[in-house]
């Protein structure tokens, strides 16, 4: 049974003890479990974000980004603000997943276009409940979802439109704004999904010995 602490403003909450690995194991597994019947969707663990600067816990892809937050009762919430910037850049959906002590706090973090689920239970097993469902993001940036894109797959984009000359040579920085200049927002968007399911499929691929 999860031990009960005192919380800062005054009711006693239910702590959970289970860490930030067996809280994404166990949504990944729901995640699958749910999209199973969908060949064309893809789960994904701690994706880097903005060049690695940020790490989404878990995140969804099929016809749309999904990203998952996960904030245990072990977690601290001082860079959430951060990392939600982060997400507001380049996911389609965002949802925080967090533990009965640091919910209040987290939930007033994120953005209100962020779902939230709540979770409890052991180191052993873990419950989840939806707090409030996911809306669209508003404010997704072609730069930053760009930076999704390697750089052999942003130079084929950029051939593929005549654009590649005066870019070939130099660091993906410049790759990366010459594709946001010939591309428009979803289409970046389309190809990042097609890039992040093709190296999960590559992954998937049993090495021959």
């Amino acid at each position: 049974m999860p031990r009960t602490v005192p919380h800062r403003n005054g009711p006693r909450i239910a702590a959970c003890p289970a860490d930030a690995r067996l809280v994404s194991r166990t949504l990944e597994k729901r995640l699958r479990a749910e999209h199973g019947d969908c060949p064309e969707t893809v789960v994904l663990a701690e994706l880097g974000l903005l060049c690695g600067h940020v790490r989404a816990d878990l995140t969804l892809v099929n016809s749309r980004l999904y990203g998952f937050e996960i904030k245990t009762d072990r977690d601290s919430v001082r860079r959430l603000e951060r990392q939600a910037a982060a997400y507001g850049n380049i996911f389609d959906c965002v949802t925080l997943v967090a533990g009965p002590r640091r919910i209040r706090d987290a939930a007033g973090m994120v953005p209100s276009w962020w779902g939230i689920i709540s979770f409890w239970g052991s180191a052993r097993r873990i419950e989840f409940r939806p707090v409030r469902p996911a809306r669209p993001n508003p404010n997704r940036d072609p730069r930053a979802l760009a930076q999704l894109i390697w750089r052999e797959q942003a130079l084929e984009l950029l051939e593929h439109r005549g654009a590649a000359r005066g870019v070939r040579g130099k660091a993906r920085a410049a790759i990366w704004d010459r594709l946001c200049e010939v591309y428009g927002l979803e289409e970046i968007a389309a190809e990042v999904r097609m890039g992040l399911k093709a190296r999960a499929a590559q992954r998937a691929i049993p090495r021959q010995r």
